[in-house]
């Protein structure tokens, strides 16, 4: 074979690779989650918090991909 089609061969199966790579680390987390706490369990650990705070949207250095809505509970 000629060294062209070793480089395009080397180029596509790295390119492939690379795709393989993002998409798992992409889809790992999702296939790997654990099911969510009953409503119960998330009303109680809400009730004996010791702190609270609020994510707004419009901080400071909040920008289109660094932002947060919603608020956090912390026993």
């Amino acid at each position: 074979m000629s060294l062209v089609r070793w480089m395009i061969l080397g180029g596509t199966h790295a390119a492939m690779l690379g795709a393989g790579f993002a998409l798992g680390v992409y889809f790992l987390p999702i296939l790997v989650a654990e099911a969510p706490p009953a409503a119960q369990q998330l009303q109680a650990a809400q009730d004996s918090a010791q702190f609270q705070g609020d994510f707004v949207r419009d901080l400071p250095g909040s920008d289109f991909l660094h932002w947060a809505e919603g608020t956090i509970f912390v026993a």
